[in-house]
């Protein structure tokens, strides 16, 4: 058996102009509604969002035995630490009994649409696992081994001194790659580290290439259905094109890729 880790980063009201949310956001930015909808779907159909932790430990045994047999699970993760996960999120996962994950930019914590301390350590406190996204959720591919390393290792010490508590989990920031990551992370003394790609986690995943896939704003509730179901097309066709995806991202570089991304959104019709 295998699960996926479903991420999301941010929410907003159906009410509110897409065209207010900054270009290179839009993609990331869910309606309330549609989350509402995967959420009731996945509780109706018998999944269950489990803690990022409980994942671990139980495949860490090569076993499934954290909930009953007919239970199908899936892992939520939350990206960034912005404020709508407090506000909007935490309370459709309580309502739903389900849990979650959520990497926090520890020097962005209280600013302008972000998260609390004092609302990370209620959520942490309810159960949910926290997690680091960096210090400052820069560019991987622009820093050298020594700024990586200390955007590990101080977010981490951070969150586990306003926390007191141990934080395991690290998730990378931006969607570009560095290979030095997964090292760090273990370096650093986290206990997994996750990273975009479509594709599900097992028993032999790699827990420091652990995989994440990202659920966007043009998503259908069909696609999210067959995401989460592993249907095997879908996955291809998603896979395929986000290593088309990784692929311009070389060979264009960061600033000639985000460009072009950015003069592309700005052309494509939002639902």
């Amino acid at each position: 058996m295998k699960i996926p880790i479903l991420l999301y980063h941010d929410f907003r009201p159906d009410k509110l102009d897409v065209f207010n949310i900054e270009i290179k956001s839009r993609e990331y930015v869910l309606r309330e509604s549609v989350f509402i909808s995967q959420m009731r779907w996945l509780f109706e159909n018998g999944y269950r969002g489990i803690n990022l932790s409980i994942f671990i430990r139980e495949y860490k045994k090569g076993r499934i035995d954290v909930c009953d047999t007919n239970d199908k699970m899936v892992v939520l993760a939350f990206d960034d630490g912005v404020r709508s996960n407090f506000s909007f999120v935490f309370p459709v996962l309580k309502k739903y009994n389900f849990a979650g994950v959520f990497f926090i930019t520890v020097g962005l914590v209280g600013s302008h649409e972000m998260m609390t301390w004092e609302q990370i350590g209620e959520m942490h406190n309810a159960g949910m696992d926290i997690g680091s996204h960096t210090l400052t959720h820069s560019f991987p591919t622009e820093l050298t081994v020594d700024q990586l390393k200390f955007e590990l290792v101080e977010s981490k010490r951070l969150l586990e001194l306003k926390l007191e508590s141990q934080v395991k989990f690290f998730s990378s920031p931006t969607g570009f790659y560095s290979r030095n990551l997964p090292v760090l992370a273990r370096q650093a003394g986290y206990g997994a580290a996750c990273f975009t790609k479509v594709a599900f986690n097992g028993v032999h995943t790699d827990l420091f290439h652990l995989n994440k896939i990202g659920i966007k704003r043009s998503f259908s509730l069909q696609l999210f259905q067959a995401i989460v179901e592993g249907d095997y097309y879908t996955l291809i066709i998603l896979r395929i094109r986000q290593i088309l995806r990784d692929g311009a991202k070389i060979v264009l570089g960061r600033k000639l890729y985000e460009y072009i991304k950015k003069v592309f959104l700005k052309r494509k019709l939002w639902k």
